[in-house]
């Protein structure tokens, strides 16, 4: 079941685009273009193969050992859309497994996530709820402008709006803190342990399958390269494991690799040749 929060998020949400999709046809052109570039075969597939494998991995066990409940379900859900998918699309600007773990953790994983659990845990009702979602997305929206554009002469707006956040949270905090002190075994039910650490679950194990959906598509770029600029050496199979075994997981490496078959490129150059080049890389 929703929260009171997640249905006035979720109407806000929506409605707006629902009213911006049937008034404006721009609008609607454009949404309509951005599905069907979803729907596309290739990144509907790689989709679908990096979550499936993600509940290969820790959804099947869950369930298996008959912990798999609908309150599981529905954080699984929100999990990927508000975590899982702005992952999955940063996998081809990945540049080394170290620093692309370091970021996404300390960005996924840091205090904030305990500070939102607990938020998220002692929500108001949905009268209020409906009015603070609008007002708290506009204040932070108008901050973040304020911010973007510090020579325009906001400084006034940006510190006012900046005062009355601060003290909106402090409010929000006293009455989390309040209902916490007065109902603690809500916090520290097993089913919403169960669903913080889930998330957390979720996010560690995702973070390894897109890396590898960012090698994966890091040399297919290579291929294409190389059937351009090497036609008459053709992409078959033992080019790409020569490739693969020179480079491994290092992309890197892959980067470097591409940069010289695309210099050394030739229309006329042959598959031993090519794969001297790879050989001698």
């Amino acid at each position: 079941m929703l929260t009171s929060r997640e249905i006035a998020t979720a109407f806000w949400l929506i409605a707006p685009l629902m009213w911006m999709i049937a008034k404006h046809p721009k609008i609607r052109g454009s949404a309509v273009g951005l599905l069907k570039a979803f729907l596309d075969s290739k990144i509907l597939a790689t989709t679908l193969l990096s979550f499936g494998a993600l509940g290969l991995i820790v959804a099947w066990p869950i369930a298996a050992l008959g912990l798999w409940q609908a309150q599981t379900i529905k954080a699984t859900g929100l999990w990927v859309l508000a975590v899982g998918l702005p992952i999955l699309f940063k996998a081809h600007a990945i540049q080394s497994l170290g620093s692309f773990l370091r970021q996404e953790i300390y960005r996924k994983l840091d205090i904030s996530i305990l500070i939102g659990f607990v938020f998220n845990v002692y929500v108001f009702s949905l009268w209020v709820e409906f009015i603070l979602v609008p007002l708290v997305t506009i204040m932070v929206l108008l901050h973040q402008f304020t911010l973007m554009n510090k020579s325009e002469g906001y400084d006034e707006t940006r510190r006012f709006l900046g005062w009355l956040m601060t003290a909106g949270g402090i409010i929000m905090a006293l009455y989390v803190l309040g209902r916490v002190l007065e109902n603690p075994e809500r916090l520290a039910s097993s089913e919403n342990i169960s669903l913080f650490l889930l998330a957390i679950l979720l996010t560690i194990v995702y973070l390894p399958i897109v890396f590898c959906l960012g090698v994966y598509m890091r040399y297919e770029s290579m291929f294409k390269r190389i059937e351009t600029f090497w036609p008459n050496a053709g992409v078959d199979w033992q080019v790409r494991w020569r490739c693969i075994k020179r480079c491994g997981l290092r992309l890197g490496q892959i980067q470097s690799l591409q940069g010289v078959l695309v210099r050394e490129g030739t229309l006329d150059r042959d598959k031993n040749e090519l794969l001297a080049i790879i050989g001698d890389f």
